[in-house]
């Protein structure tokens, strides 16, 4: 009962600062997505499996307070942690610092761009103003490369941190001589 409570209050938190704090922050630190670097540390030290619920969780959440159609976040972060799932085994095998920035980058990339090709069908692919269309990919194309920048520091601070205070990273050695 007290880890499910204390993962009940550790993904309010995390849906708190989404929703409360993170649209308030100045327009660069707006752009830092602490979900998806919680997601990809929940994929890196327990199970992708295990991310991909937690993402589909998140969206559903992050859904209730969104101004886009209902399903979309969802759908979002579903099909980026689908794909995650099926690459993280084939490309990702070690748990070192490379592949852990490698998947912060890669999930950035895949959540940013499945969001960036929504939007554009959704909101401008009825409407024939260029000027509209290129200035909202020309600022989409900004915040991608903060949010990128972003999320590969501040994974790197919690894998660090991660790191010392966990075992889970640590390399094990077999002992192969026998007494």
């Amino acid at each position: 009962m007290w880890k499910i409570s204390k993962f009940i209050l550790f993904v309010l938190s995390i849906v708190a600062w989404e929703v409360a704090i993170r649209p308030f922050l100045p327009s660069i630190w707006s752009n830092l997505n602490l979900s998806l670097i919680v997601l990809i540390i929940i994929g890196f030290v327990y199970s992708v499996e295990l991310a991909t619920v937690n993402a589909l969780f998140f969206g559903f959440l992050f859904d209730l307070y969104s101004v886009l159609p209902f399903g979309t976040i969802l759908l979002t972060y579903g099909l980026t942690f689908f794909l995650l799932n099926r690459l993280f085994y084939k490309f990702l095998t070690n748990k070192s610092l490379y592949s852990f920035i490698g998947m912060t980058g890669l999930v950035t990339l895949l959540f940013s761009s499945w969001q960036y090709c929504y939007l554009i069908i959704h909101f401008f692919y009825n409407k024939k103003e260029d000027i509209l269309w290129t200035e909202f990919s020309r600022q989409f194309a900004v915040g991608f490369l903060w949010q990128l920048g972003l999320n590969c520091l501040f994974g790197l601070f919690f894998f660090v941190l991660l790191n010392y205070f966990s075992r889970r990273f640590k390399a094990v050695y077999i002992d192969t001589i026998k007494n």
